[in-house]
């Protein structure tokens, strides 16, 4: 894995909690080619905080990939690392996909989504 998902999961006292950042690239329609370089300029434009402490009883995410093994190792690693105790969560692998199922437990799992609007620029 080259870069690591914007995804974001600790243990809030026994909670699961899920921290899932878009980000949103835009700007004019251009391409370029050509034998030599150019640099593409990417700017902060905004934030927003799209849903912050919804909960749920139990939260599944379902990934299709090429590389599911890959994800699997991933999840497992962060899900590991967060703290949280392996009854909480399972992660299965199929052919093409990866399904996470976090359990609430009866605190249920908590899951923030936001996203950062970025302008790119040739």
């Amino acid at each position: 894995m080259l870069q690591e998902p914007p995804i974001t999961i600790s243990n809030k006292s026994g909670i699961p909690a899920l921290r899932v950042s878009l980000v949103d690239l835009t700007g004019a329609n251009y391409s370029y080619s050509g034998a030599t370089t150019t640099s593409v300029k990417s700017t902060y434009k905004d934030y927003d905080l799209l849903a912050a402490n919804l909960r749920y009883p139990n939260l599944t995410i379902n990934l299709t990939t090429e590389y599911p093994s890959v994800w699997r190792d991933w999840f497992n690693t962060t899900l590991k690392e967060s703290g949280l105790d392996s009854s909480f969560y399972t992660v299965s692998v199929t052919a093409n996909k990866v399904q996470v199922r976090l359990e609430g437990k009866g605190e249920g799992v908590e899951l923030y989504l936001e996203k950062t609007g970025v302008e790119v620029k040739l």
